[in-house]
């Protein structure tokens, strides 16, 4: 399955400041899939570590906004 063929809710999480997969990536990720969100942290690799409330909290609001 290419990334064109997801027709699912998507959410994306990056690092704005990731050398490892860069911001660029994840746009291009995003972009061509109908109903994604991306989410870019002001984080390096690790947006999870470097920021667990707000990660948690995007998710679950993704999580709930797409059950209701």
């Amino acid at each position: 399955m290419s990334k064109h063929e997801i027709n699912s809710p998507t959410l994306i999480i990056a690092g704005q400041f990731d050398t490892v997969t860069l911001p660029s990536h994840s746009e291009r990720i995003a972009e061509p899939v109908s109903g994604s969100k991306l989410v870019m942290f002001p984080a390096v690799h690790l947006p999870n570590v470097e920021f667990p409330a707000e990660y948690i909290r995007e998710v679950l609001d993704f999580l709930v906004s797409k059950t209701i």
